[in-house]
């Protein structure tokens, strides 16, 4: 009887697992929105653990891929659908905070999140929001200074091309 029983848990169990694979979400690129700078000089975003930046309480938000609406792999820039986004929930939701991004469940890279035209000097990892007449692009970069450079430009043109 228990034999029967077990068979009949574990038939249970791998439907149960495999319907939850199934409807899984699938999505490749999870940028996490961290929680915000304040007056600091960013360094709390300049880590390379997931333990200390995805503690419960800091996410404050996950974009996906399914939230970009265009990609223009020339310049690397990236916007969210404006359905979804606000400009002005964007930059005050966004802009000023650490970010945490994965490519298939890989870290990509940690940083912070600020406007193309902030006064910060940074070092680490930088997504700018470069704000034109056509909307709020997100572009990631090296740095924020004069010497900073695009990264991951073909990594993310995998995730984004469509």
């Amino acid at each position: 009887m228990f034999k029967q029983i077990n068979k009949s848990v574990i038939s249970v169990l791998g439907v149960v697992l495999l319907s939850s694979l199934v409807y899984a979400d699938f999505t490749r690129f999870k940028l996490f929105i961290l929680n915000p700078i304040g007056v600091s000089d960013a360094s709390q975003c300049n880590l390379n653990s997931t333990n200390v930046l995805l503690k419960p309480g800091k996410i404050k938000s996950i974009i996906t891929e399914n939230d970009v609406s265009t990609w223009d792999v020339k310049t690397a820039q990236w916007t969210l659908n404006p359905e979804r986004f606000r400009r002005n929930d964007i930059e005050n939701n966004m802009k000023d905070h650490c970010f945490y991004m994965m490519i298939d469940d890989k870290v990509l890279c940690n940083g912070v999140i600020l406007s193309s035209r902030s006064s910060r000097l940074i070092k680490f990892p930088t997504i700018q929001l470069v704000s034109s007449h056509n909307g709020l692009y997100f572009q990631l970069k090296s740095s924020h200074s004069s010497h900073d450079t695009l990264i991951f430009t073909d990594s993310l043109n995998d995730v984004f091309q469509k």
